[in-house]
């Protein structure tokens, strides 16, 4: 079998996710230049249905092409040898999708994958930039919940707020993740294509 470069794919994923966690700071951006604009027009958009279901429909599809990005990454390793992965490329996906084993199970998928693209012998040690995306990753998707528990009900702008720092922070992670992997696996297929992304 033979592995295919992740560049193209890994560039993709980074823009789109770029985009993702551009969306509400840019929201705020506008509500600080123009308020008054902002407060007839965009906050009665934002709560509109439409607007929520451009902005969910782009949130699915990223994750749509981060896991396409899983699963070449995975594909990429089986074709370099490794044979005693514990996750397939495809079963590293569908973890995501199974309630509650979804909180941990996908970790150990991306931790294996990290570690095999970085040629390392133990595929259960926990390298910190994926420890660390994977609890933004947790947060992000429970942050409204665990916001309404601690803190009572927030007013539209104090989410966003702090959807905004989540959103950054995780692009934060989940950018240099993808890079480090592609580069790692380019790195294991020869040295001219390390090269070229130096």
């Amino acid at each position: 079998m033979k592995t295919r470069g992740l560049w193209p794919l890994t560039l993709a994923t980074i823009a789109m996710v770029m985009i993702d966690a551009a969306t509400n700071p840019m929201l705020l951006i506008a509500y600080h230049l123009w308020p008054d604009l902002y407060e007839l027009h965009a906050l009665a958009e934002l709560a509109s249905v439409e607007v929520k279901m451009d902005m969910l429909i782009w949130t699915l599809l990223t994750m749509c092409v981060f896991a396409w990005w899983i699963f070449r990454a995975g594909k990429n390793l089986v074709a370099l040898g490794y044979v005693s992965l514990a996750f397939t490329p495809a079963v590293r996906i569908w973890w995501f999708l199974v309630p509650l084993a979804n909180l941990v199970i996908p970790y150990h998928g991306m931790r294996e994958l990290w570690n095999a693209s970085h040629g390392k012998a133990d595929l259960g040690e926990t390298p910190p930039l994926v420890a660390i995306w994977w609890g933004l990753w947790l947060f992000s998707f429970f942050d409204l919940i665990i916001l309404g528990v601690f803190a009572g009900p927030f007013e539209l702008m104090t989410i966003i707020w702090i959807q905004s720092v989540t959103g950054i922070a995780l692009a934060s992670a989940v950018i240099p993740m993808l890079w480090g992997i592609a580069r790692a696996q380019a790195a294991q297929r020869g040295p001219a294509l390390t090269d070229i992304f130096s």
